[in-house]
């Protein structure tokens, strides 16, 4: 509770605690809009650029893809700037919101100066104060001194000079998480996929930008040179801590990318690491973020990190620093669209049941029949068990059943897909990867089909040519990669199966994917 006295007389702020858990310890983390409770789909917003060129074009490309990634929340993070004008007007228009920290990160309010921290903080509330996108004001990053003077001052700030929104003093704090074990710590995937918590502000895993983004800031000596840990090159140098530093102890930035993405392929070129690494990072966010959703209203919110880059490097982003979306990108997408037919996995490794759920944030579906087929598939992508189950969706969050497979099935299956059909049309599809780190490469072993790719306008139309499920489709425009995009990429196409997507380009569409 913050309390004030001013000319009109005493005015506060309270932040109520969650219903059964101590208010010192837990903040009540339930977003409401128009008093009806919603489950925030979000992510870390860093600094666009290093060099802090800040143009408009540069927004509008960023700023449309978090929209199109079905996001919600950008939690502009402490560990960089207050964001600008155009951001936030930007953010009003397309109706994202914002939690914006101050400058602090770690232990950082114990050195720098008070003054020149409380004049940043009172310019910067004044300016951005009246912006619909604004939400919540926050102290700053993964600060262990919530206490210091400096931190109180911007608490009192955020109520004398606003008064409407709620101030947290740091992230996380008081119920939410923050945890990058999977990577850091070199622990187990299953780690990152099971957090749980009423809020998680962070967590995340490091990928490799796209092959002909990495060409934009690597020598083309280095293209060809095998993937090694110690190596001194530009490749290895763009990465998180430069490779340079050791944490825990004896592991480089190279020994946590190269962990993730061995579990996927035996690493023999740049193009497997590039794959491997986003594969991960994918696997690593997205089940972590289904099964938070599925688990409304007892978790309110996720924030993956992050979406932006400062800089072209390996990092936790999902666009790349040109522009470039990633695979992961587009796995997320799907994890946070409106409407999505999920199962909840605890563990890359595959089990005897799955429950089964349709997500539907804003009632889209209510009273229309809807089936949600499953389907098992090997490492030959023969079919090992599929099954239906029809509804009628009453709920944001629909528990429909159990997929369950046999011991032989648990054994053998290397793909899981998810497909929700809506008065028998196609509204969603996913796939899951299982088992894989028990059969490494087994995805570059699956067989072969072909894929057609035509342009209709604004539609790309693929048709799978071959036997056999194609496999993580990926249509792209290498000619304006820094501006393309697609409503729905890296999908599964059924033998025979035509579908067709959105994109923002009419040409020069090229399409890959894991066994085409």
């Amino acid at each position: 509770v913050y309390t004030y006295e001013d000319t009109v007389g005493v005015r506060k702020i309270e932040m109520l605690p969650v219903e059964g858990l101590d208010p010192a310890e837990n903040y009540n983390w339930q977003f409401t809009v128009n008093g009806e409770k919603i489950f925030i789909k979000g992510t870390n917003w860093c600094t666009l650029d290093a060099l802090l060129r800040f143009d408009g074009k540069r927004y509008d490309r960023f700023l449309t893809l978090a929209k199109e990634q079905n996001l919600q929340l950008l939690r502009a993070w402490g560990g960089g700037m207050p964001e600008s004008d155009y951001f936030y007007k930007k953010c009003d228009e397309l109706g994202l919101i914002v939690q914006q920290e101050w400058p602090t990160c770690w232990d950082s309010p114990k050195t720098q100066p008070f003054d020149e921290l409380t004049e940043t903080v009172y310019c910067n509330t004044v300016r951005i104060r009246n912006h619909p996108s604004l939400v919540r004001w926050a102290g700053g990053n993964e600060l262990s001194a919530v206490d210091e003077p400096s931190v109180e001052k911007m608490a009192e700030l955020s109520v004398t000079l606003d008064g409407t929104r709620p101030f947290h003093k740091t992230s996380p704090y008081a119920g939410s998480l923050h945890n990058y074990d999977t990577y850091w710590m070199m622990q187990d995937m299953d780690n990152a996929i099971n957090l749980r918590a009423p809020f998680i502000g962070e967590f995340g895993m490091a990928s490799c930008p796209n092959a002909q983004s990495v060409a934009r800031y690597v020598p083309q000596e280095e293209l060809s040179l095998t993937i090694s840990r110690d190596k001194k090159t530009a490749f290895n140098y763009h990465t998180p801590r430069f490779n340079e530093f050791l944490w825990p102890e004896q592991y480089n930035d190279m020994d946590h990318l190269l962990m993730r993405s061995k579990e996927f392929f035996d690493i023999k070129t740049l193009d497997d690491f590039i794959l491997g690494t986003q594969l991960a990072q994918g696997v690593a966010i997205c089940h972590t973020l289904e099964a938070a959703r599925s688990d409304f209203p007892k978790e309110t919110g996720i924030c993956y990190y992050k979406l932006t880059d400062v800089y072209p490097a390996c990092s936790w982003s999902t666009v790349d620093y040109y522009g470039v979306p990633k695979i992961p990108y587009y796995m997320i997408k799907r994890a946070y669209k409106p409407a999505h037919a999920m199962l909840l996995i605890k563990s890359i490794d595959a089990a005897a049941s799955y429950p089964v759920f349709m997500l539907d944030d804003v009632c889209e579906y209510e009273g229309k029949i809807c089936c949600v087929r499953v389907t098992a598939y090997g490492a030959k992508l023969e079919k090992l068990k599929s099954e239906e189950y029809k509804f009628i969706p009453n709920e944001k969050v629909n528990r429909v059943g159990d997929y369950t497979l046999d011991s032989e099935a648990v054994k053998d299956v290397r793909l899981l897909e998810v497909r929700l059909y809506a008065d028998g049309v196609l509204a969603d599809g996913t796939f899951y990867f299982q088992n894989y780190r028990k059969d490494i490469g087994c995805y570059k072993k699956l067989p072969e089909t072909s894929v057609d790719i035509s342009a209709e306008g604004s539609v790309a139309v693929l048709k799978n040519t071959g036997d056999v499920p194609a496999v993580g489709v990926f249509v792209e425009c290498l000619s304006e990669d820094f501006d393309f995009t697609a409503s729905d990429n890296f999908i599964m196409l059924d033998a025979g199966e035509v579908r067709k997507i959105g994109v923002n380009r009419d040409g020069g569409l090229t399409v890959r994917g894991l066994n085409i």
